[in-house]
């Protein structure tokens, strides 16, 4: 149903689907090595390439040391860019192929590379390293060049080796993915759309997110999904959320309380910002006859607040009634 949709409103360029047969150029060398989603915490990335199972499959498809290629490409884009940042740069989480700790460890892995005429067929070590660092690697997303149609052939084949592999061994620790079967293990928007949407296209999340609340709303749905997203589990201080959903759920729980005094002090800072705009506006709706102190986005107008304030280096430079909706407040 979802599909048709796409196709009926020209959006299908906006998801990728998965295809048995196909590389997903939407999702991580590790996701389409599996096509499909572990069940068990000894499924990862690195066990792909530390299992000696697993591993021959690599071997045998001649995977190992181009994908350390790509992993020591990796490496030093990543050292370039982080040489100079703290731990904690938001950086780190768009290009989170290695940790701030682990720098120094492939530092010495390019090192040596590079000592070595730059030839991953002559490092020692390091190479199993530097091949778990490319399984992450999604090429619209990181932008780095570094995949071409041979290797991604290559991916594919050795695709099919590893499900074999589980299927002789009996291994029940990866669900694959299948057109006609529901994957449990998979989130349920990949289930809906059974592909990623596209890196890189304006507006594409947010496109397919209204095209998915419209069609689950049709086909009477959309209670449902809520009330499976209500039951799941956040882990301890909503560990297992996003950052962004923290802050939604905390923003309504004090809407439920309906305080006569509501401060938002930097919660919307990790939103993008017209979405911090968006709940801005609902908070201005939701505190009418109460009070409302918020810290405005750079350049978001202070229009239907009665006092705006305008910081700059800590200091205030000015305070009074908001200026016109064209005039930009701080």
């Amino acid at each position: 149903f979802i599909r048709d949709r796409l196709v009926a409103e020209n959006k299908t360029r906006l998801v990728e689907p998965f295809d048995p047969a196909q590389y997903n150029s939407n999702a991580s060398v590790g996701e389409n090595l599996l096509f499909g989603v572990t069940v068990a915490q000894n499924v990862t990335d690195a066990s792909l390439i530390a299992n000696p199972a697993t591993k021959a499959v690599l071997q045998e498809h001649e995977l190992i040391q181009p994908l350390a290629g790509i992993g020591i490409r990796i490496a030093e884009t990543m050292l370039e860019i982080f040489v100079d940042l703290p731990p904690g740069h938001p950086l780190f989480e768009r290009y989170s192929f290695i940790n701030a700790s682990d720098l120094p460890e492939y530092a010495d892995i390019v090192a040596r590379w590079s000592n070595s005429g730059k030839k991953i067929s002559n490092l020692t070590v390091g190479i199993d390293k530097l091949a778990i660092l490319a399984l992450g690697y999604v090429e619209p997303r990181h932008r780095l060049g570094l995949l071409n149609d041979a290797l991604k052939a290559q991916i594919v084949a050795a695709r099919n080796g590893l499900h074999a592999v589980w299927k002789n061994s009996g291994s029940n620790d990866v669900e694959i993915y299948h057109p006609d079967m529901y994957c449990v293990a998979a989130p349920i928007r990949d289930n809906l759309l059974f592909g990623r949407v596209g890196f890189g296209i304006a507006g594409a999340n947010d496109t397919i997110a209204e095209l998915l609340r419209s069609a689950l709303s049709e086909l009477g749905l959309e209670d449902a999904i809520y009330h499976t997203g209500i039951d799941y589990q956040v882990g301890p201080g909503g560990k297992l959320l996003f950052s962004t959903q923290r802050t939604s759920v905390d923003l309504a729980r004090c809407i439920l309380r309906q305080p006569d005094l509501l401060v938002i002090d930097g919660a919307l800072s990790g939103h993008r910002t017209s979405d911090a705009l968006a709940i801005i506006e609902r908070l201005k709706a939701s505190a009418t006859g109460r009070s409302l102190i918020v810290d405005l986005p750079e350049g978001a107008s202070s229009t239907g607040f009665d006092f705006a304030i305008t910081f700059e280096n800590g200091r205030i430079v000015s305070a009074g009634p908001p200026a016109p909706a064209s005039a930009a407040q701080g």
